[in-house]
């Protein structure tokens, strides 16, 4: 039964193109840096400052890098190789971290520029990535596609954040872990530089004329944007405050990505176009219902299911709105000419609604204190994204 089961997921992954393999391939080795160029790089700024703000700062340096690297990145396509572009990211993705640990500076505009370096990175990862999921997938393919990526991510991110965690608390340094995600990332960079992609067609970098459906898509970005950008740093500080050391962080990380590895697979293996709307309405209502508890009671059980849940819920955002947009797209620009213009304009208000919900949590800071930010804005910045996304979503065609 076994051995059926496995055969059959083998046959499904080389239905897929032989290019779309190798992207699975190199973002499988990208997922296994993760936990460490995230997770624990959270938990390294917080281990110097302790702060919302500090991490605030970063991250807006951060996401400021990305939506400037997805432009800059447009104009150099039509000059240097997509591939190319996508293993230097990818590879100064295991740079940025590198220079952050063992050059670390304690005043607080130092962080933002640490944040410009790593977004630099991953926005020249992301804007090449982007770009060869959606021409190497078919609509069909993109449940499975995407489902496939995000249960691999979360199963090594089980193994990965579990070993780090604990490993910190046992005295190995934060350079070392980085180290580590460098040679993944290193080694995903260099798959794709040995594989022969299309070199998209660079005509202009943002659509010149929006149509209604491309305006919703819009508003769906940016109100995802709101719900998930104070979630780069959130979890990781609620983790270290109120529940324990890195060693917790890395065993909460790993029970995440277990709960929501197993979920994801089945969904992108049995899930239909159709689904994908309920899917990200459903998901936003959790996302609010757990808020709410967090809100409410804020205790040990309240703030551990509120972790647990975080990362299925920002998991399942993606598989839903993923494959909507990379759709809209295909009906926007069926001669396939303005792809990358139109991945850019997604970015460019993914990344505003991420700066927005930045600047809430930090409006709730300086305003009540870190406790009541980090008790109350998960659940505003949820119903804000409530307010902007559901009756847009429902009108938006793919």
């Amino acid at each position: 039964m076994f051995f059926q089961q496995l055969k059959r997921e083998i046959l499904r992954f080389k239905s897929l193109s032989n290019n779309a393999q190798k992207l699975l391939i190199s973002y499988f080795f990208v997922g296994m840096s993760y936990p460490l160029i995230l997770t624990f790089v959270n938990a390294y700024i917080f281990k110097k400052h302790g702060d919302i703000l500090t991490l605030s700062v970063y991250y807006l340096g951060y996401f400021a890098a990305v939506t400037a690297t997805f432009f800059m990145n447009g104009f150099l396509l039509k000059k240097i190789p997509i591939k190319r572009l996508y293993f230097a990211g990818t590879l100064f993705m295991g740079i940025s971290p590198l220079i952050l640990v063992f050059y670390t500076h304690t005043a607080i505009y130092n962080y933002f520029i640490y944040g410009l370096i790593g977004g630099l990175g991953l926005g020249f990862h992301w804007a090449n990535r982007n770009y060869f999921t959606q021409v190497e997938t078919k609509s069909e393919e993109r449940n499975y596609f995407q489902g496939f990526s995000f249960s691999a991510d979360t199963i090594t991110s089980v193994v990965i954040a579990f070993i780090a965690g604990w490993l910190l608390v046992l005295g190995v340094s934060y350079q070392a872990l980085m180290f580590v995600a460098f040679i993944f990332l290193t080694a995903a960079g260099l798959f794709i530089l040995k594989t022969h992609f299309p070199q998209p067609k660079i005509r202009q970098i943002r659509p010149k004329k929006a149509s209604k459906n491309w305006k919703d898509i819009r508003l769906l970005q940016f109100g995802v944007g709101v719900g998930e950008g104070m979630g780069f740093f959130f979890v990781s500080l609620i983790i270290l405050i109120y529940l324990g050391n890195e060693g917790v962080l890395g065993t909460l990380s790993s029970a995440t990505s277990l709960l929501a590895a197993s979920l994801i697979y089945i969904y992108g293996r049995k899930a239909k176009v159709e689904h994908r709307k309920t899917l990200m309405i459903v998901n936003l209502t959790v996302g609010i219902i757990f808020s709410l508890f967090l809100a409410v009671f804020f205790n040990n059980i309240a703030l551990l299911l509120f972790v647990l849940t975080w990362g299925i819920v920002n998991n399942f955002f993606w598989l839903a709105v993923g494959p909507i947009s990379m759709d809209a797209i295909d009906n926007e620009d069926d001669k396939k000419e303005d792809q990358y213009s139109y991945i850019f304009d997604m970015e460019l208000l993914l990344n505003i609604g991420r700066a927005t919900s930045i600047f809430i949590g930090l409006a709730i800071f300086f305003m009540w204190g870190q406790g009541i930010s980090l008790r109350f804005a998960p659940l505003v910045l949820f119903l804000l994204q409530a307010t902007i996304t559901p009756k847009k979503l429902l009108n938006i065609k793919t």
